[in-house]
């Protein structure tokens, strides 16, 4: 018994020297606070790469949209459109390239930190390098060890309780056999005393195997709690791989991506072509089949206006010609009144009808005639023939002219109906187009809001400089006639260039000719300010410029022209909020001339939405879209 006590204690010190060493290298593992402040690090710029890949992805997306743009105004936007798309495609593909470089980079120094953490596992545990799969499975080995231990320690201490139950049954017996004989009882209490003795011992070894036990459960809690932590680690390490994979992939589809726009944009263009010539060729078709309908109308017309008018007269004549036969059918009716008279012939029906002088019947009931008067008889029923035949002859004719008379009404009907149906077609067309040229103008709307996002993210906006004071020469040309095929090529022109945001640069005090162009094309007077232009003294009063004329129009177009350009923008006025003032409000914003022709220089038109004021003491009322369009 003293021995297995002694086994037990020695497996015990064996246990708690192998957990110790276990923890130690545990702890010289999660003791590296520089390592994992690195790894942490790289993790944070690992995730701010994902962000930038998904804000290419979606500038990538905005530009397929973008490159998507109607047919009839790609002509006009192609050759400056397709340089400033190109540039950016370079500068996006640059980008993509260090991103790239940045996360191959940032790869390696995952790797080598990895490789760092391996190595310091590796000095605390053996000569060799562990990844974290087998030091995982190192751990678990030594759990699967140390539970097998403890099963064998409580197997053992029940085999020792076991042992000293038999014990005190066996002293139990001792002390009944041997009560009577003192010397039986010397040896037996000598033999109980070591039986106790050893009972207290076997006791204090099963209390000190308890507590052993106990230790090295919460031993192994606490490898357990280590055990889950690596797990997370190893789980948080794989899904930073799968994101660094995910980064790969994800720029490899960027780069494809960009050649299938490049190719989109190149089909799109010559579809754009194709369709401009196919909307210039549709209207001319559209008019040269309106006039040649028109002309065969015209031809048929004059071609059967004869026909119609000796349709007429003969109408006419046959009238009469009925006329005439009621005429001698009166006659004949008093002939055989008398015949009645003297043959006792009695008429039963003589009809004429006077409404349809096609159709005249004649319905006669004679009696039988006596044997003195049969030539009479015959006279009669020969004329009744002959006046029966004339009358079949007259329905003949009128039926032929009728015929022929609807005859020429139906192919002018189906001429009407033809040229009615063309108008309808036409103006089919022509609303379809209509809805097409308004998609268009959208399309490109929502493409030129879109580019100026796109060209804000690429290029930083620049700082202007203070303006300098110019003497501007400014002229108004009012507007067209039909006001929404004006507004229509004010946006067509808006859309033809890039937004921007620019404000133009006045002083103070200047000089301004104020010039209206009619519709027409002739010129009305001109209106100028005085040199020194008075400021107004409050912030909320505007300042006013052409006080003699009163603007009916809410769009008219002004230029402002300089030594080597031509400022050209839409001005706003103000007549709908005050309609008694006798002029417009108008006021010149703060960007430097020089900063304005150098931008002109670069783009050669660019289209502002600006705020108006004037620099001083106050500030308009109005707004303005500026459109730059450089003089030769």
């Amino acid at each position: 018994m003293l021995y297995s006590g002694r086994r037990l204690n020695q497996k015990q010190r064996v246990l708690s020297a192998q957990t110790r060493s276990v923890s130690a290298s545990r702890l010289s593992v999660l003791e590296r606070p520089e390592l994992e402040e690195k790894f942490a690090k790289a993790l944070d710029q690992n995730k701010e790469l994902k962000t930038r890949n998904n804000e290419l992805q979606e500038a990538l997306k905005q530009l397929k949209a973008r490159l998507r743009w109607p047919p009839h105004i790609q002509e006009a936007v192609l050759g400056k459109e397709s340089q400033q798309q190109e540039q950016n495609l370079k500068v996006l593909e640059s980008r993509n390239l260090q991103l790239a470089e940045q996360c191959q980079l940032y790869e390696r120094t995952i790797r080598q930190l990895e490789g760092r953490l391996e190595m310091l596992n590796s000095k605390n545990r053996c000569a060799e390098k562990p990844s974290h799969g087998a030091q995982f499975e190192a751990v678990k080995k030594a759990m699967e060890e140390w539970k097998s231990h403890a099963i064998a320690y409580k197997q053992q201490a029940a085999e020792a309780v076991s042992r000293l139950k038999d014990t005190e049954e066996r002293l139990a017996q001792m002390l009944r056999l041997h009560t009577l004989d003192s010397a039986e009882l010397i040896r037996t209490s000598r033999t109980s005393k070591h039986a106790v003795a050893q009972l207290t011992s076997v006791q204090e070894e099963n209390r000190q195997m308890k507590a052993a036990i106990e230790k090295f459960q919460e031993k192994i809690d606490e490898m357990v709690g280590q055990l889950e932590a690596e797990k997370l680690r190893n789980i948080e390490l794989q899904e930073n791989v799968s994101q660094v994979q995910q980064l790969r992939r994800a720029n490899i589809e960027l780069l494809q991506e960009i050649d299938d726009v490049k190719k989109e944009k190149s089909a799109i263009q010559g579809q754009l072509q194709n369709l401009v010539h196919e909307a210039a060729q549709i209207p001319e078709a559209l008019e040269t089949e309106t006039k040649h309908l028109r002309k065969q109308i015209d031809a048929l017309r004059k071609e059967h206006a004869g026909d119609i008018k000796k349709l007429h007269h003969v109408l006419e004549d046959k009238g009469q010609q009925v006329k005439d036969l009621e005429a001698q059918a009166e006659e004949l009716k008093s002939k055989l009144s008398n015949l009645k008279s003297q043959q006792q012939v009695k008429p039963k029906k003589i009809h004429v009808d006077h409404k349809n002088t096609q159709t005249i019947s004649l319905e006669i009931d004679l009696k039988p005639p006596e044997a003195t008067v049969e030539l009479s008889n015959e006279e009669s029923d020969q004329m009744l023939s002959q006046m029966n035949d004339e009358v079949e002859m007259h329905k003949q004719t009128m039926r032929s002219l009728q015929s022929m008379c609807e005859s020429y009404k139906k192919e002018l009907e189906s001429l009407h109906e033809q040229l009615q149906t063309e108008r309808k077609n036409y103006a089919r067309q022509l609303s379809l187009e209509m809805a097409q040229f308004k998609a268009l103008q959208e399309q490109l709307k929502n493409y030129s809001n879109n580019q100026v996002v796109v060209q804000a993210e690429i290029e930083a906006p620049k700082k202007a400089p203070k303006p300098k004071p110019r003497k501007i020469t400014r002229q108004v040309k009012a507007a067209s006639e039909n006001e929404e095929i004006k507004e229509l090529v004010l946006e067509i022109e808006s859309l033809l260039v890039p937004e921007k945001s620019l404000l133009l640069g006045m002083k103070d005090n200047f000089f301004i000719d104020f010039k209206i162009t009619l519709p027409s094309g002739e010129e009305s007077e001109s209106y100028e300010t005085p040199a020194n232009y008075p400021l107004p003294t409050s912030p909320s009063s505007p300042a006013h410029i052409g006080h003699k004329h009163k603007w009916q129009e809410q769009k008219v177009k002004a230029l402002f022209r300089q030594p080597d350009c031509i400022i050209q923008f839409d001005l706003v006025s103000d007549n709908d909020k005050n309609p008694d003032m006798d002029c417009t409000e108008i006021g010149i914003g703060k960007l430097p001339l020089t900063e304005l022709l150098r931008v002109v220089e670069a783009n050669n038109m660019v289209n502002l939405d600006v705020p108006i004021s004037i620099e001083g003491n106050s500030t308009a009322v109005a707004s303005l879209r500026v459109a730059l369009t450089k003089v030769s």
